[in-house]
């Protein structure tokens, strides 16, 4: 776990969650947590309130195997990749959109997700 992104997912992946409570950040997890799970989390605590406090959707897609994001804006897609997510797994409101509005089917969608991760694009109005 070199990222926070990559912290944050590590935590979800073994059942614990992390929050905000009095401007500190508040772990739950397992007692059976790995102890380098926990220090990675104490190496990247600032960077992980700064994470905590951005609205995004962290999905699990099967169409796509993998992890993608959703995110409302381009700032909050901006600050997952300087914290370690792949530019090409983040999907902006906009983007999504675009999806629904070209009715992309389930074929489709593998395609141009492996597009958009290859060269580095994002989905925009025709």
């Amino acid at each position: 776990m070199k990222t926070p992104v990559e912290v944050l997912l590590a935590v979800a992946g073994f059942g614990g969650k992390l929050g905000i409570k009095s401007d500190r950040l508040q772990m739950l997890l397992p007692a059976d947590c790995p102890p380098e799970l926990k220090a990675a989390i104490r190496q990247h605590k600032a960077a992980l309130l700064e994470l905590l406090r951005l609205n995004f959707l962290v999905v699990r897609s099967d169409t796509l195997n993998g992890i993608i994001f959703w995110t409302p804006d381009k700032a909050t897609k901006e600050c997952l990749v300087t914290n370690g997510a792949d530019r090409g797994c983040i999907y902006t409101a906009s983007e999504l959109e675009q999806l629904v509005y070209r009715r992309v089917t389930v074929g489709e969608l593998p395609l141009l997700h492996a597009a958009k991760r290859r060269f580095g694009g994002k989905l925009i109005e025709p």
